[in-house]
């Protein structure tokens, strides 16, 4: 089952410790039922797992429905241990990050020094 796509780094990335998708190349490869509504009190989806370096998240994915980031979808929670970790070893927008799909709703998030 093992699928994997990269993702370049972005400085929205480092600046507010999230990681983020393109609706149109990466929301088919999450499960349906797992995507949630950004506002508060909003539909929440079903939990997916990303295990990211030491650390491990699970959360609902967040559909951007408006504005400039419209075409962008992120998991709800914040990667913030560990996108500090790379901060610390000197991530740059330059990087990038590997994602492998490993079963149904378990991701795991590897990082790639360009």
């Amino acid at each position: 089952m093992n699928e994997n796509f990269t993702i370049q780094i972005t400085k929205s990335t480092l600046d507010n410790h999230r990681i983020y998708f393109d609706r149109e190349l990466h929301a088919k490869l999450f499960p349906n039922d797992c995507f949630g509504e950004r506002e508060t009190g909003g539909k929440r989806g079903k939990l997916v797992t990303f295990i990211a370096g030491r650390h491990k998240y699970e959360t609902d994915i967040v559909n951007k429905n408006g504005g400039q980031f419209k075409k962008r979808i992120n998991p709800r929670c914040s990667f913030g241990r560990y996108l500090s970790d790379l901060e610390k070893d000197g991530a740059t927008t330059s990087d990038m990050l590997k994602m492998t799909k490993i079963d149904d709703r378990l991701y795991r998030v590897d990082f790639v020094r360009k």
